[in-house]
């Protein structure tokens, strides 16, 4: 029987969502519940990675188990197994040609900024940037990458295809809180965190929107921006 699972975590307290050998990964504690559950070894295969202190609300991985047992009792059973860091939030069977990551039809992303300097419990959750930032020159940047462009001064790593598509940024301010909504049919590693890296050092006076428009179009040349810090990011929604 193949199950796909969505979970919620707190990433902090891992070292991002792959399998690791020093078991310190999401991937390596959900497997080690699932393998008690089954008496048997389990692995799973996830919709995609998240590194080191970045946060899901929803992500999603598939598995394979034979043993009869109820959903509502597997969802019980794995929640009071697992870490309190992680949540199993829904669970579903699916035909076994499913697959977690290669049928995924578009993800969303959340990029959480606080403008206070005051505030040390929500380090872990926010990139905390304790001066005013340029909100109107940091809109019209994420408005730059939406559409299809090539992204090779936004990724890390090496690819023999750079070329990807923004759905959509959606920019929200509320008070001192400041979010970013990205949608896509994927995102490329860093792609997301190295994107508002460039449009947090706009919204500082640090670059301009010219800088960015050079990079998208001379994507053979590198040009360097900050990485932003991976505490702030949230992987928030995959469509199936």
């Amino acid at each position: 029987m193949r199950y796909l699972a969505k979970i919620s975590y707190d990433g902090s307290h891992f070292n991002g969502f792959e399998r690791l050998k020093d078991n310190t990964g999401i991937q390596n504690e959900i497997e080690r519940v699932l393998s008690i559950i089954n008496k048997k070894e389990i692995k799973i295969s996830g919709a995609g990675r998240t590194d080191k202190k970045v946060h899901a609300t929803s992500q999603y991985f598939h598995f394979d188990m034979d043993i009869n047992i109820s959903i509502d009792k597997l969802i019980y059973t794995f929640n009071n197994l697992i870490s309190p860091y992680i949540k199993l939030l829904e669970l579903k069977e699916v035909d076994n040609n499913f697959h977690a990551r290669y049928s995924v039809k578009e993800k969303e992303y959340t990029y959480k900024i606080y403008l206070d300097n005051k505030e040390p419990l929500k380090e872990d959750y926010y990139n905390i940037i304790g001066y005013k930032l340029d909100i109107n020159k940091m809109i019209k940047a994420s408005n730059l990458f939406i559409g299809t462009h090539n992204f090779k001064n936004f990724t890390a790593g090496s690819r023999s295809n750079y070329e990807n598509t923004i759905l959509d940024i959606k920019v929200i301010e509320e008070g001192k809180y400041l979010t970013f909504i990205f949608k896509g049919y994927g995102f490329y590693r860093y792609m997301v965190r190295m994107i508002m890296g460039s449009i947090i050092e706009v919204g500082k006076g640090n670059r301009t929107l010219e800088d960015i428009k050079i990079a998208l179009e001379d994507y053979n040349n590198k040009h360097e921006f900050p990485v932003a810090k991976p505490n702030g990011l949230y992987l928030t929604n995959i469509i199936y």
